[in-house]
């Protein structure tokens, strides 16, 4: 306990002392003592030196604290009161020589400084971009406002009364607002915290109260209640104990929530997570070890340790995970499984302190192992080199990065050579080569003797698509669509038309690409009542020599890895999207724009949110917007039923039971109407095979759910990505992996047309067109791709709110017609025949809970009501 009584002689004591100290510039100051008072802030320019002080390590000087910290300046200033550098730096066991002595300086002059002043206004911007600005009073109230880095950053606001107490945070980002306030004890500390988020519709989406319990000044336990906004509540409490230091030793929590299902061996009712984490810690009171353990109904949970050096650095991680895998059997019974992956990483530090080498370690549920070496320059961030090894689907496969520009080359090793399952017998080895700004110019492929058997010019920007590798983003549809256009003479004209290249008053290339598509959009936009204002869409854009170089600096880690035309497409593609954003955003009553084909763009996902607006997609949609050519799309209703896919090693598709196992003969009914559909579609392709063994007249994608891991067997969940159709012959379906488009997979018609959640072909030439209009009525999925093919001049326009029912049975009693349900569906059929594309088509779900198609018309479409022949 801290006697209260000699605190306060000490401060009294010295209070009216006064110092001499120079400042950061060398001016010298008489500083009386009395400026460092009870409830003074550490800041982020003072934290190093203030820790020294703040034994209570709670991010503020209290009296006690003060105290020390005014006796210690009076004591060695001496006999002439002035506190010279040396003697500074003696304070804290230091010299002149000593690695952090002039950090040490200048934040001691920093605090020195800040109180002097009676206010403090900082602000600091990290390597990232995130910046901090504190504004602090010398009694230790202000504000702290933080900005996280990024296209969608986070504000975090946070308000301090005096004495440093927090009395509230704000927290914003684009999804929506935090608040949280605080009701505090004598002694500053938080006894209640109560907060809420708001999304950015104003909807409260949950609500938070704390409470939390002292004993002797320390906190000892938390109870947390938190409510969603179907009233469902979690609850978390916490218990902490202390070593006679008074340093943190042991946390122990538990969290209850809701269930999400039902689990096999019986239990029910709420999800229960149980936690602790246990703290060691080095003599001069630096966190050494930390071990926590979480474990969930017994059946899943991990333990991570953690070490570091007296420094406070982390050396060491160690991490087991035992995750829960629940599916169902074949009879629809629910299966359960665990599984263990271990993960392990070594760090070591550069003379500065930075980061120097890792060392990452993994063993995943197959038991197959896989290590990470990775060389970091003294910035501690730049990687030099790096060299991996891990296991494919049960094959192992070696990389080697050298060169520069690392950090952005993933997937783009320098050297990667695969084995064959004997793990020694090589399999093809790849050299990818680089220029001097990192840019990938070249790839050479060899096979398990040595002898070359592809190679690649990926150099510039040269009229012709060829293969360009997905690595990490999420636009597998983009190269999906792009894939299936080159495939074609005809496909290939129809992207490097859109292309014009000229050079700029600077001597560098401009490279400007139509959109034919775009432009339909925006012609459709307009009809939906959309202001030229408020359409963020080009036709047209233009990306600069410079900005296709640093484009091509990021793939691999932003965009894929390759071809300069599929790269400038891609870009192209990206700013396309960022305008269909800002459209939506702009436009966010007005619902029917998102009906126009073109503008397929979930802003609620992670990526979008994120600031990602190219990841997510649809594969023939992209088409469209490239050519500007309508497809004709098949969707599966069944789509959530669809098995999942897995890819094996060659790249080949496998339909898996719900456990993940490879089956034969997947169970799953796919007769009647939608497997016709599909089935017209495919013998299209088959016939376009016909004479020449290859696709001539359409680009053709499909999507499937596949596996989201690649370890074989460990398949439970799916997720969507896009192939491009090659070829179709009477058994089979031939597809390419936007991952390796190189790569042929072989695929039976039987399995694709159970396996596929959607297909598209789009024509790229007259025959294409002809033929598409053979297959279906209505080539869009349900959605305005332009001209709706009107055969006379249009005599009416559709009014907001109008139902396609209800104006053919006005039509019918104005041409004196008996709006019976036989003549109104004879009705339909003139109609539909003299507008092609003015009805569209909409699944729904109805009362019986079953879907059923609805169809409609647009609000302000211009269509040709014809004289109906009624016999």
């Amino acid at each position: 306990m801290v006697d209260v009584n000699k605190v306060n002689q000490i401060n009294a004591q010295y209070d009216n002392k006064t110092v001499k100290i120079a400042d950061n510039k060398g001016q010298v100051h008489e500083v009386k003592l009395s400026i460092f008072q009870d409830g003074m802030a550490v800041t982020s320019d003072t934290k190093d030196i203030a820790s020294y002080f703040n034994f209570n390590k709670n991010g503020k000087l209290e009296a006690d604290e003060v105290a020390v910290l005014k006796k210690v300046i009076s004591d060695y200033a001496g006999a002439d009161k002035k506190l010279e550098d040396k003697e500074i730096l003696q304070i804290f066991g230091m010299t002149s020589e000593s690695p952090n002595a002039a950090k040490m300086l200048q934040q001691f002059k920093n605090m020195v400084e800040h109180q002097a002043a009676g206010t403090l206004s900082n602000t600091v911007t990290n390597e990232d971009g995130s910046k901090r600005t504190e504004s602090f009073n010398a009694d230790g109230s202000g504000t702290v406002v933080e900005v996280s880095a990024g296209e969608n950053p986070k504000r975090t606001t946070s308000y301090y009364g005096k004495g440093n107490v927090l009395l509230k945070k704000e927290q914003a980002d684009a999804s929506g607002t935090t608040t949280c306030e605080y009701t505090n004890n004598e002694e500053g500390q938080p006894v209640l915290a109560k907060s809420s988020f708001v999304d950015k519709d104003g909807n409260t989406v949950s609500t938070t109260e704390i409470k939390y319990t002292y004993e002797n000044g320390k906190k000892v336990a938390l109870e947390a209640k938190i409510t969603d906004s179907k009233g469902e509540i979690t609850t978390k409490e916490e218990k902490y104990t202390y070593n006679e230091q008074g340093l943190l030793v042991k946390t122990e929590g538990v969290k209850t929530k809701p269930a999400k299902l039902k689990l096999p061996n019986g239990q029910t009712g709420n999800s229960v997570e149980e936690y602790t984490e246990e703290r060691e810690y080095h003599p001069n009171g630096e966190l050494a070890k930390k071990v926590k353990t979480t474990g969930k109904l017994n059946l899943a949970g991990s333990v991570s340790t953690s070490y570091y050096n007296e420094n406070g650095q982390l050396t060491r991680q160690e991490m087991q995970k035992n995750q829960l895998r629940i599916g169902k059997d074949k009879n629809g019974g629910m299966t359960l499984r665990q599984e263990t992956t271990t993960q392990s990483v070594d760090f070591e530090y550069h003379s500065n302190g930075k980061k120097s080498k890792t060392i990452i370690k993994n063993v995943d549920s197959a038991g197959y192992p896989s290590e990470t070496v990775q060389q970091f320059a003294e910035d501690g961030t730049t990687i030099t080199s790096k060299e991996k090894t891990y296991y494919k689907h049960g094959a192992k496969v070696d990389e080697k990065y050298e060169g520069i520009n690392i950090n952005n080359r993933v997937g783009l090793p320098s050297e990667k050579i695969e084995y064959e399952k004997d793990g020694t017998t090589i399999k093809q080895k790849t050299v990818n080569h680089f220029d001097n700004d990192g840019i990938l110019v070249s790839r050479d492929v060899y096979d398990k003797d040595g002898n070359k058997i592809k190679s690649y010019d990926f150099s510039e920007v040269d009229g012709v698509f060829e293969v360009s590798n997905q690595v990490s983003r999420g636009d597998c549809y983009l190269l999906a669509g792009i894939n299936s256009l080159a495939l074609t003479e005809d496909g290939q004209k129809l992207l490097k038309q859109n292309i014009q290249v000229k050079t700029n008053d600077k001597g560098q290339k401009e490279y400007t690409v139509t959109l034919p598509g775009a432009a339909n959009v925006r012609e459709n936009l307009k009809k939906r009542g959309v202001p030229e204002d408020k359409i963020a869409i080009q036709e047209s854009y233009t990306v600069t020599e410079e900005e296709l170089k640093e484009a091509a600096k990021k793939a691999g880690r932003v965009y894929s890895a390759g071809d300069k035309d599929v790269l400038l497409l891609e870009v192209v593609y990206e700013k396309y999207r960022n305008g269909v954003a800002e459209t939506l955003k702009s436009n966010s009553d007005n619902k029917d724009i998102k009906n126009v084909f073109g503008m397929s763009l979930n802003l609620d996902s992670k990526q979008a949110k994120d600031g990602d607006y190219l990841s997510g997609g649809l594969a023939y949609e992209a088409i469209y917007v490239l050519t500007g050519n309508a497809p004709a799309v098949y969707i599966n209703p069944k789509a959530k039923e669809c098995p999942v896919c897995y890819i094996d090693d060659n790249l080949q598709l496998h339909l898996t039971d719900p456990n993940g196992n490879i089956v034969a003969n997947y169970d799953i009914d796919s007769d009647g109407p939608t497997n016709a559909e599909i089935n017209s579609l495919l013998e299209q392709l088959e016939k376009d095979c016909a004479s020449d063994g290859k696709i001539d007249n359409f680009a053709a994608t499909a999507g499937f759910k596949i596996s989201s891991q690649e370890i074989n067997g460990q398949v439970f969940e799916g997720r969507g990505h896009a192939f491009s159709i090659t070829k179709v012959d009477k058994d089979y379906v031939y597809l390419a992996n936007p991952w390796s488009p190189d790569t042929e997979i072989k695929m039976s018609r039987e399995d694709f047309a159970k396996a596929a959640t959607k297909m598209s072909i789009t024509p790229i030439n007259e025959e294409g067109k002809k033929d598409v209009t053979k297959i279906v009525d209505k080539p869009i999925d349900g959605r305005d791709s332009g001209d709706n093919n009107v055969k006379h001049k249009s005599n009416y326009t559709v009014p907001k709110g109008k139902t396609y029912n209800g104006m053919i049975r006005e039509a019918l009693v104005s041409q004196g017609i008996p709006a019976t349900p036989e003549n109104i569906q004879k009705a339909k059929e003139q109609f539909e025949a003299e507008n092609p594309r003015a009805v569209h088509r909409m699944r729904k779900k109805g009362r019986n809970g079953r879907r059923r198609t609805v169809l409609y018309l647009y609000a302000n479409d211009k269509v040709y009501i014809p004289q109906f022949k009624i016999s």
